[in-house]
């Protein structure tokens, strides 16, 4: 169970390191996509004068806290061993 979680996390944070490096150039032309990748403050700034505002808030929003049931999951298995 512990390698799903390393695997979770992995996925979330090379797709957060590609969202950082394709920023620049998908700002403008996909704006959606780079929040589902990274939705960092920068990211979100950035993108609010391209999109509409629902798919703006509901894709970073829930790329923000993509990443808490992981953590959550993690401290639930090791309890005190942690």
């Amino acid at each position: 169970l512990p390698l799903a979680y390393t695997a979770c996390l992995g996925i979330l944070t090379v797709a957060g390191k590609a969202g950082d490096a394709l920023g620049p150039a998908w700002v403008e032309a996909r704006p959606l996509v780079l929040l589902a990748l990274n939705a960092n403050d920068l990211h979100l700034g950035l993108t609010v004068p391209g999109t509409s505002w629902l798919p703006w808030f509901v894709i970073g929003t829930l790329r923000r806290l993509a990443e808490d049931p992981v953590f959550f999951l993690i401290g639930w298995h090791y309890r005190d061993a942690g």
